[in-house]
């Protein structure tokens, strides 16, 4: 058996939580929060894929500037999403990552919309999905790292 002496000043105090355990669950915290918004906006746009009539006639005619602007956001929760993970990846590659999701995403959209009644799987869209995830990650790789190359 072995006796272990504490000086008095030794002691743990219970209540003080270690600075590492607050910075690891910050940082789960928000990994959770950063795919939680994307699982959230693609729950949106799942839902307004479903809708036979998501728009009225005078939107309508806007309709793959809006397929840009939905993805450009997509995109960007999606880059944000995979910044916030522990492993060591390029910005380059979580770019293609991000480009690459939320077009695999448009596509499936599409295709789920194939079979919504009075609703078309179209091309166009899924190219201004493409269009829009690309413009938004640029956007934001610029706002965010200012003129430093994306290599």
């Amino acid at each position: 058996m072995r006796l272990i002496i504490r000086k008095k000043n030794a002691r743990l105090n219970p209540e003080r939580i270690p600075v590492r355990a607050v910075n690891m669950n910050i940082k789960k915290f928000n990994i959770l929060f950063a795919w939680c918004l994307v699982f959230g906006y693609a729950s949106v746009i799942f839902y307004f894929s479903s809708l036979s009539h998501p728009l009225s006639r005078e939107v309508a005619s806007y309709d793959k500037i809006l397929h840009a602007i939905e993805y450009f956001f997509f995109a960007i929760l999606i880059f944000r999403a995979f910044e916030t993970l522990d492993f060591k990846l390029s910005r380059k590659f979580i770019i293609v990552i991000a480009v690459t999701s939320a077009t695999f995403y448009g596509l499936t959209d599409e295709i789920h919309q194939s079979f919504t009644p009075s609703r078309s799987m179209s091309a166009f869209d899924l190219l201004f999905d493409f269009f829009g995830s690309i413009l938004g990650v640029m956007v934001y790789n610029k706002i965010k790292y200012g003129n430093n190359k994306i290599v």
